[in-house]
């Protein structure tokens, strides 16, 4: 490997990691409120760790290409300004020439972000949603003290926390009884977990029956209990029914594209057996492995798009120096980041999630060879 190449990816690799690790750092802490609602869930030391460190295959997708770009941003900048950029060019060496290793490390860290977003990130976003739902299945109280958890409609819930996870006292639970379109009410005195059961004491449970004739009152129902035992695993799958649902981000790409056949399989069933209805949901679901597809190459490929762009606006060879060239890259970043935020939302419009997925890539690989061809003329 040629001297020069060996000192550019050695800068070029150094930003890079310090870069990756401080954005790491960073978002780990925007996702401290995550970590410390599992924690309150009352497991052990170990999963709680492990919850943490899951949560960094799920972060690096987008710490690669913003650290590629700042660590081309930040090395050509110090070639500029150290006059090793003007020095390397009056060897007789082109633009194009003195940025080719740092294109093919770039090259490089896209198959690292795809293998990334594909096996690492899916598989720790699984392990996550896994270990979120094993602790709240054997620990109902905590799922119920931590009402963000529950996914339960016309439903209100208050209680006194003793102990996180532990124990709970003056419970009231009103729900919508649609058998008889009527509101029921459950309070309880104390409740607390004594595994493998969750135990109520002095409990009350209040609803209506309904009159046989419109001309009557609804019959009132109360009941008293001292004591209610129940096992904690099957309170928990009554709270939380759906918890073992996949989704595509979950799937590794073998088992993405297995799940691809699957729907087309269902799709030419449906058609043949002439279920239009059937039909049409095993296309959406179809164009959303698609649209998953299309958002792991686009993430992957930005740490080549970013990087041509800090090479590119990283360049100065004006004894003035601007700072115009952050307002662009700032402003091409943001094109990106906002593309793939409006096609993950709209991930059943296929054609809307290829063209935000695709469109950014061009555009910034537009502007960027641009300003290296102006930069190649003497035009900054």
């Amino acid at each position: 490997m040629p001297t020069l190449w060996r000192y550019l990816l050695g800068q070029y690799t150094k930003i890079f990691i310090l870069s990756v690790f401080s954005f790491i750092a960073i978002l780990l802490i925007m996702r401290l409120e995550q970590i410390a609602r599992f924690a309150a869930l009352g497991g052990a030391q170990k999963k709680v760790f492990l919850f943490v460190l899951y949560q960094i295959p799920y972060i690096l997708p987008i710490a690669i290409p913003i650290s590629c770009l700042i660590a081309s941003v930040i090395l050509f900048q110090r070639l500029s300004h150290t006059h090793e950029l003007s020095a390397l060019r009056a060897a007789g060496l082109a633009l194009r020439q003195i940025a080719t290793p740092i294109f093919l490390g770039s090259a490089f860290l896209v198959l690292i972000s795809f293998y990334t977003i594909s096996e690492l990130s899916t598989t720790s976003h699984f392990a996550t949603k896994r270990l979120t739902n094993e602790l709240t299945s054997v620990n109902p109280l905590a799922l119920l003290q931590k009402k963000q958890f529950l996914n339960l409609k016309e439903v209100y819930l208050e209680m006194n926390t003793v102990e996180a996870g532990r124990a709970s006292q003056d419970v009231l639970l009103a729900f919508n009884n649609g058998k008889n379109e009527r509101l029921s009410v459950i309070t309880i005195k104390d409740l607390r977990l004594d595994e493998p059961n969750l135990v109520s004491d002095r409990v009350s449970f209040i609803s209506s029956v309904d009159a046989k004739t419109p001309y009557q009152h609804d019959q009132l129902l109360i009941e008293n209990m001292e004591q209610a035992v129940t096992p904690a695993n099957e309170f928990s799958n009554l709270l939380n029914p759906s918890q073992w649902r996949i989704n595509n981000d979950y799937l590794k790409l073998p088992l993405l594209i297995a799940r691809l056949k699957k729907h087309r399989i269902e799709r030419d069933k449906a058609l043949s057996a002439n279920a239009p209805l059937l039909a049409a949901e095993a296309s959406q679901k179809i164009k959303r492995c698609y649209t998953d597809i299309l958002r792991r190459v686009s993430i992957a490929l930005a740490a080549f798009t970013f990087t041509l762009t800090g090479v590119a606006f990283g360049m100065e060879i004006s004894r003035h120096h601007s700072k115009k060239w952050l307002v662009s890259v700032i402003g091409l970043t943001a094109l990106f980041l906002t593309s793939i935020f409006i096609a993950k939302s709209q991930d059943s419009n296929l054609w809307l999630s290829l063209a935000c997925y695709t469109f950014p890539h061009l555009f910034i690989l537009f502007f960027a060879c641009r300003k290296m061809q102006q930069i190649s003329g003497g035009i900054e």
